[in-house]
């Protein structure tokens, strides 16, 4: 007898377990693919919001930090005698406001030229002898500081009464002599016509320096100046003594000390010697000599 062999093929049986993890795979991975494949920019969106939102919260503090308002704090500095009734605190507060209200770069620490800023303040107001606006790190409010010129001398001129600085500079017109005369200032009387400009020089520095060196030395020796005069004449002051019936005449180019000096000296030789007096005249303008009338 012959036996026939089975002819069965040998299968393996699916384990329920297997069968259900493959099946749970499959679904997942169909269930992720559909959901890549129905919105994929809506979830990079979404991933990216939170950098996003950062990025505008930064950006907008950044910008707030770096505003500038229109009304800076104003610090001023130097003496300000004379010069006090002239122009208000609030005054300077409207002009720098003003100033800053043309552009809207000034408005922002990044972009405001304060250079520019300043010069446009001190073009209106050429009591200053520096203007310097100062941008603050923190806050928002400009510092701007205002450093007064010294007042040195008023000039009373044909077209009116003016404040001279240290720097022989025109800072104020008087409105009257009663208010040139308030500031206790020695007056320099322009007979020469010459031309006055606020804001700009009307003699020099030097010139300045020497009168108020005069002033200075006939204060030691107890003379009181009554008129310090600008003739007509290059390089020439003549001053007057209270009581006295003559002037002085001094060369601004040389040595005030010097000049001085010999003016004294002449005049302790006079009454030394029980000579008359000048009546017109004690000449000082040639170094070492004084010649009188």
């Amino acid at each position: 007898m012959i036996k026939l062999k089975s002819n069965k093929t040998n299968v393996r049986k699916m384990d329920p377990i297997d069968n259900l993890s493959t099946h749970k795979f499959t679904y997942h991975s169909q269930i992720k693919a559909h959901n890549k494949k129905k919105n994929p920019k809506n979830l990079n969106f979404l991933k990216q919001l939170p950098a996003i939102v950062s990025f505008i919260v930064i950006v907008a503090t950044l910008f707030y930090i770096t505003t500038l308002n229109s009304n800076p704090q104003i610090i001023i500095r130097g003496n300000t005698n004379g010069i006090k009734f002239i122009h208000s605190k609030a005054q300077y507060q409207q002009t720098i406001k003003s100033i800053l209200d043309k552009s809207i770069l000034n408005k922002s620490k990044f972009t405001i030229n304060s250079n520019s800023v300043a010069r446009q303040f001190k073009s209106d107001y050429p009591e200053f002898s520096s203007v310097t606006v100062i941008i603050p790190i923190y806050g928002h409010k400009l510092n701007l500081v205002l450093k007064v010129s010294e007042p040195a001398l008023n000039l009373e001129n044909s077209t009116g009464y003016y404040m001279l600085n240290d720097q022989g500079v025109a800072v104020i017109k008087f409105n009257s002599l009663k208010q040139m005369n308030s500031t206790k200032l020695v007056t320099l009387i322009d007979r020469s016509n010459s031309r006055v400009s606020l804001g700009k020089s009307f003699i020099s520095t030097n010139s300045v320096t020497f009168i108020k060196n005069v002033i200075y030395q006939y204060s030691k020796k107890g003379i009181t100046i009554q008129d310090i005069v600008l003739p007509n004449l290059p390089f020439e002051i003549d001053v007057q003594s209270r009581g006295e019936g003559f002037i002085a005449k001094y060369n601004l180019l040389d040595s005030s000390n010097y000049q001085v000096g010999t003016y004294l000296a002449t005049l302790k030789y006079l009454k030394t010697n029980n000579l008359p007096m000048p009546t017109q005249y004690i000449d000082l303008r040639v170094t070492g000599k004084a010649f009188y009338k």
